[in-house]
């Protein structure tokens, strides 16, 4: 979690590779922000799957939506669209 997300609305999420989650977190400007690591980014390169276990554990309910819902957040919002592939 970076910055306050107690209360807050539209909170970031992003899946990040789980090495370079201390150097994204770094270089965010945008807060709040919450950060998923996650190890296979790094060995597949792709985060499609990631992606849906994570959008599958918000509707379904799963460790994920558990530590999201610690954050005190009242709304997220997570792009799927990585913002390499976006420009």
């Amino acid at each position: 979690m970076l910055g306050e997300t107690f209360g807050a609305h539209d909170v970031p999420v992003q899946i990040v590779d789980e090495e370079a989650l201390l150097i994204v977190g770094s270089r965010c400007a945008h807060t709040p922000l919450l950060l998923i690591g996650d190890s296979s980014v790094a060995l597949t390169g792709n985060l499609a799957p990631r992606q849906y276990e994570v959008s599958r554990q918000l509707r379904e309910g799963g460790p994920i939506r558990a530590l999201l819902a610690l954050s005190g957040a009242q709304s997220l919002v997570i792009d799927w669209i990585p913002a390499a592939t976006a420009a």
